[in-house]
């Protein structure tokens, strides 16, 4: 007796802006999917035909498609293409990689940074892999140099998400004791 695979749906539904090399905009559908442990992507085109990827999590999917795309100059306009997107460990982990955060070499991350996967990027944030690797690159060379030390706008992130995580913290212990008081 076969065992049955556990299916669940991710995207269902989705559309995707892509930028063809001449220019054109035309829309795709993507399908995404965590069977067993592994997850599935699928784009669609308008003519039905079907590019897919099987990865640890939807944004590495979404890079081995890419990855097909490129060569011919095709483009998908979403966060996980900008040059300067990346899941975090946990967000893979956790999420399946349906969350990416915009990483900067100039400061450091803040909450707002945290973005969809598929959500729509202006086609001029929108890089191939090998440009997003290379510039995710510089960036981790630039954080574990000592240049982030000397730059303010790295401080005022420190503190903006100090103050940010202080205050979540206070407002949780204060909505907690106003709920067990009724």
């Amino acid at each position: 007796m076969g065992e049955t695979a556990i299916s669940d749906v991710i995207y269902d539904n989705v559309t995707v802006l892509v930028r063809t090399p001449d220019g054109r905009s035309t829309v795709w559908h993507v399908l995404g999917e965590l069977v067993d442990r592994d997850y599935r992507m699928a784009l669609v085109d308008a003519d039905g035909r079907r590019i897919e990827a099987i990865g640890y999590d939807l944004y590495d999917c979404l890079q081995q498609i890419r990855r097909q795309l490129d060569p011919a100059g095709i483009l998908l306009c979403c966060n996980g293409a900008r040059k300067n997107a990346r899941p975090s460990g946990y967000l893979s982990d956790t999420l399946g990689g349906t969350n990416v955060y915009l990483d900067w070499r100039w400061r450091g991350g803040l909450p707002r940074d945290l973005v969809e996967l598929l959500d729509y990027a202006p086609p001029r944030k929108i890089a191939t892999v090998e440009e997003q690797e290379n510039y995710l690159r510089r960036v981790d060379d630039y954080q574990r140099s000592f240049l982030p030390i000397l730059n303010p706008l790295q401080w005022a992130a420190f503190g903006y998400r100090t103050l940010h995580g202080w205050l979540r913290r206070v407002l949780w212990r204060r909505r907690e004791r106003r709920s067990s008081a009724s």
